[in-house]
């Protein structure tokens, strides 16, 4: 019902990057308003909104010829890129859902210094490998219950054999 009445009142994804960022800021506006007036539930709005700025402009350049014919080249590597971006994206969102439901802004505040250490940037890389190896797995179960989804193709008609007279 929000992307009805609101988003696509609003313009939804027509107008551009900015305007479609603004549309997606507004909305999420929206919803921690209508949840309740906290500041962690705003802080939560925005971070979406702004994790959601990677993905925007990802799909903005991934319709650009470069990128698109290079993808198309080099469909292993394509397909990692992809599943990394879509891990950096589930982090993101995991990062503002804690901060919105869970810790607030000084929670999360707390583990930046534990990220500074030696053993957090160990953790951050193998947690990042984790979530990419995760979906790709995840993108290789969709593609292939999408092959299985479609039909078989209809064999091929014989050329009727030539009857001796």
């Amino acid at each position: 019902r929000l992307i009805r009445y609101i988003y696509v009142p609003l313009g939804g994804g027509q107008g551009g990057l900015v305007r479609r960022a603004c549309n997606i800021l507004l909305v999420f506006t929206f919803v921690a308003f209508w949840h309740d007036i906290k500041p962690e539930l705003f802080a939560w709005g925005w971070l979406l909104s702004l994790f959601f700025l990677p993905e925007i402009l990802a799909q903005h350049v991934a319709k650009r010829e470069p990128l698109k014919s290079f993808m198309a080249s080099h469909p292993l590597t394509a397909s990692w890129l992809i599943a990394f971006c879509g891990a950096c994206n589930i982090i993101m969102l995991k990062i503002a859902n804690i901060v919105g439901y869970s810790t607030g802004v000084e929670g999360a505040a707390l583990l930046i210094p534990a990220l500074q250490t030696r053993q957090g940037i160990m953790f951050a890389m193998e947690y990042l490998l984790f979530m990419t190896v995760g979906v790709q797995i995840i993108l290789f179960v969709a593609d292939t219950r999408a092959a299985w989804a479609q039909p078989a193709p209809a064999p091929r008609p014989t050329e009727p054999e030539s009857i001796p007279k």
